[in-house]
C-alpha cells in the first residue's frame, strides 16, 4: 500500500476502510490515511488506534450530517417537499422572465403575476417597497407579493398588529 508523501508523491491516493466491522463507514481519503499513518509511524500510538479515532471521528460526522439535512423521522419527506417548492419556484420565475421577454422592450415592467396567481417582482428593492411589503401593521393582509423575487412574504408588521390586539383585550 503506498501513501503519497513528500519523498514519493508519485504514488496515488488510495481510499482505505477506516472500521470494516462497521456498515456504511466512511472510507478514509488519502490525506486522511496519511495523517493516521504517521501518528502511528511516529509511535503516539497504533494504527488500530488511528483507525479507531477515525471510526468515531467519522461516525460523529455522519450523525451531524444527519442532523443538519433533518433526515430524523420526517426529514425525508421534508427534504422531498422543499425540492419541489424549490423547482416549482424556479418555474415560475422562468415563466415570468419569459413573459417579461416577449414585451416589446419599452413595455416591459419586470413586475405583475404569472397565471394571474403568482406575483413577481424584479425591480431592484427600494426602501420603501420593502417597507410596504414587510412592515404595514394597517393592512388588511396578512401576506404581500416580494419586494424581489417571485411569490409571497408575510407582513411582520400585520402580525404584531394582530398580536397587540388579542394581548390588549
Amino acid at each position: 500500500m503506498g501513501l503519497r508523501s513528500a519523498r514519493n508523491p508519485q504514488v496515488k491516493p488510495v481510499s482505505i476502510a477506516i472500521d470494516p466491522a462497521r456498515a456504511g463507514a466512511r472510507k478514509a481519503t488519502a490525506p486522511e490515511a496519511k495523517g493516521k499513518a504517521a501518528k502511528a509511524a511516529k509511535g503516539k500510538g497504533t494504527a488500530a488506534k488511528a483507525a479507531k479515532a477515525g471510526a468515531v471521528k467519522a461516525g460523529a460526522a455522519k450523525a451531524q450530517s444527519m442532523k443538519s439535512k433533518g433526515t430524523h423521522g420526517n426529514g425525508a419527506r421534508r427534504g422531498r417537499l422543499k425540492g419541489v417548492y424549490t423547482a416549482a419556484m424556479a418555474s415560475v420565475a422562468v415563466a415570468a422572465v419569459v413573459k417579461e421577454l416577449r414585451l416589446p422592450a419599452d413595455q416591459r415592467t419586470w413586475h405583475g403575476k404569472v397565471a394571474n396567481l403568482v406575483p413577481y417582482d424584479f425591480r431592484f428593492p427600494t426602501m420603501a417597497r420593502l417597507k410596504e411589503r414587510m412592515w404595514d401593521p394597517e393592512s388588511s393582509q396578512l401576506v404581500n407579493p416580494r419586494a424581489f423575487g417571485v411569490g409571497w412574504t408575510l407582513n411582520v408588521g400585520r402580525v404584531v398588529a394582530m398580536v397587540r390586539e388579542r394581548v390588549g383585550r
